[in-house]
């Protein structure tokens, strides 16, 4: 109900009680309009209410039916230093029991170094040289159903400093060669590619499917397009 009323503002800058109720009881109309001020989403003047920013920007994410789930952005990390890199084994959902390298969101307000720089000193313990070398668009699906979608911010760290962390709340840290990582029993089946981003001297963009089984276990990628730049 507080969506509804929230949509009607997307072309008004200021309504009445009585311009809101043409669709909603008055009875249930004033309930959720308290609730949406209490919520810091709408505020009341005199007789108008009006959206604050934090509404508008609720706004934004609803569509007809719900709320608009956009892709989640994340930068990759791949820590790199004799011949090695740092992977992960996660310990918690999405994606338990996989190994890959470590992913983190990037959260409102971040840029994508930003993001990479904190979360690689948080989640390895380590310090180092960041390069941007890629973008992957990856969309994850469970027995054929789309199950994830993510932009995966791709970095290579060289010139490591500091003693990689063991585990994290997020999962278990290894450093691996390549073959050593294609050698586990549940990784990427997509790994080459971001191996050979992360290595290649030029920027690239990767859009690639990759599926998952009942038991959450990657079977399959197949790459949709890639340009190196």
């Amino acid at each position: 109900m507080e969506d509804k009323i929230l949509k009607k503002f997307s072309r008004f800058k200021k309504l009445k009680f009585n311009d809101l109720k043409e669709e909603i009881p008055s009875n249930k109309l004033s309930y959720h309009l308290k609730k949406l001020i209490s919520e810091n989403l709408l505020e009341k003047k005199d007789d108008f209410y009006f959206m604050t920013d934090k509404g508008e920007e609720k706004l934004c994410y609803l569509e007809d039916k719900g709320q608009l789930k956009q892709p989640i952005q994340d930068v990759f990390l791949l820590p790199f230093r004799d011949g090695k890199f740092v992977v992960q084994k996660r310990t918690k959902r999405p994606l338990l029991d996989v190994i890959i390298p470590i992913g983190a969101r990037i959260r409102k307000g971040e840029s994508i170094f930003e993001t990479a720089k904190k979360k690689l000193l948080k989640d390895t313990g380590m310090t180092g040289n960041l390069h941007f070398k890629g973008i992957v668009d990856t969309k994850t699906f469970k027995q054929d159903k789309l199950f994830l979608h993510h932009i995966l911010n791709v970095f290579l760290i060289n010139n490591i400093q500091g003693d990689l962390t063991p585990s994290t709340s997020k999962g278990e840290n290894f450093w691996m060669t390549e073959q050593e990582y294609y050698n586990q029993k549940n990784n990427l089946t997509a790994a080459k590619e971001h191996f050979e981003i992360a290595k290649q001297p030029h920027f690239t963009l990767l859009e690639l499917e990759q599926y998952l089984n009942e038991k959450g276990e990657f079977i399959k990628s197949k790459i949709i397009r890639k340009i190196k730049i």
